[in-house]
């Protein structure tokens, strides 16, 4: 994907994490997004969006298309993972964000899928993701207001706040995943 188009797309990177294991149908798609209490957290999604991102998709070759017939329902198409949607959703799922604001939903989901791919996979995404924070709690700090401006000082602290949080809660992930083992199914379905 074109770097310009890389950093439009957010939920179409969940579209191929539940596509990585094995094809789907549109349907398919929207069902495990609304029974996974993870993804539904995260992301509420009507089935049309769903299908308006599966065409964008397509059109940057991250997934084919194909009609499947059915003798007991209509057909219907289902969506493949191509190489490269596959090589994009793998060096997706596996670096940290670049800004704050995406700790709420992009984070989480990369971190879903991250344990999908097993706890080491998760681990390496906490520990890059602890020191992608660190670097921004360290430039906060660096620019701190130290004048007299009630404001200014408030901001500081506030954002001083929400990196702080967000270190204790990879924290709480890591010892989670450590303590509590996840298992996930790591293998894919044969094409």
């Amino acid at each position: 994907m074109p770097g310009r188009q890389r950093t439009r797309l957010k939920h179409e990177f969940f579209l191929l994490g539940l596509l990585y294991h094995r094809p789907r149908h549109g349907y398919d798609l929207l069902k495990a997004i609304r029974q996974s209490p993870g993804l539904s957290a995260i992301w509420y999604v009507k089935s049309g969006r769903i299908y308006a991102l599966l065409d964008r998709l397509e059109k940057a070759g991250m997934v084919t298309a194909a009609q499947v017939e059915s003798h007991s329902a209509p057909s219907r198409k289902q969506f493949t993972l191509t190489p490269a949607g596959e090589k994009a959703y793998l060096a997706w799922v596996q670096q940290p964000v670049g800004h704050g604001r995406d700790m709420r939903l992009i984070f989480p989901a990369r971190l879903y899928f991250a344990l999908q791919l097993g706890e080491e996979t998760a681990l390496r995404l906490i520990d890059a993701q602890r020191r992608e924070c660190a670097a921004w709690l360290e430039g906060v700090k660096s620019q701190a207001q130290t004048e007299e401006d009630f404001f200014a000082r408030q901001i500081d602290h506030y954002r001083t706040g929400q990196i702080e949080a967000m270190l204790v809660w990879l924290d709480s992930c890591e010892w989670e995943i450590t303590t509590h083992p996840i298992h996930h199914s790591t293998t894919r379905r044969p094409k």
